[in-house]
């Protein structure tokens, strides 16, 4: 069986904001559940304490949490540097909208500068093909370490 690499980035990706996201070794896929549902599932919360939508996320969750060992925790915001994969994107422009870059990168406020001047400079695609590229090598990274076929 081979895991969709692609599928690992995104899980990765949305793993930056209120979610957990692990990969399934029973499914050999990637799962993700909120932050919310996860906390639920670890206080024992009943799922009538909730809408009917959120069960089957509430079900997967109490998995993740009854059984760790069938789960691995995708990288999260404490372990991809976003900043560096920033910067470094700034090198690889063209030295007039890398000057311009480096400077809104500095200080705090740095990421929304950034998605600002990639805006005014008509270079979103180029940012989001670059940093794809950066999350499928630590996606790479993490399933040779983790024994996982892509």
């Amino acid at each position: 069986m081979r895991a969709n690499l692609q599928d690992i980035v995104d899980h990765i990706d949305m793993s930056q904001y209120d979610f957990l996201a692990c990969f399934d070794k029973q499914t050999y896929a990637p799962v993700a559940v909120t932050l919310e549902s996860y906390r639920a599932a670890e206080e024992e919360k009943p799922f009538t304490d909730f809408p009917y939508w959120q069960h089957k996320e509430l079900q997967l969750a109490t998995e993740m949490e009854e059984d760790p060992e069938r789960f691995i925790s995708l990288p999260d915001h404490f372990d991809i540097d976003d900043y560096r994969i920033m910067e470094a994107f700034c090198f690889t422009t063209e030295e007039n909208k890398r000057n311009q870059l480096l400077n809104c990168v500095r200080g705090k406020g740095a990421f929304r500068r950034f998605k600002d001047k990639i805006n005014l400079l008509g270079i979103v695609d180029d940012w989001y093909a670059y940093k794809n590229e950066q999350y499928l090598e630590i996606a790479k990274e993490w399933c040779e370490a983790h024994g996982i076929k892509w």
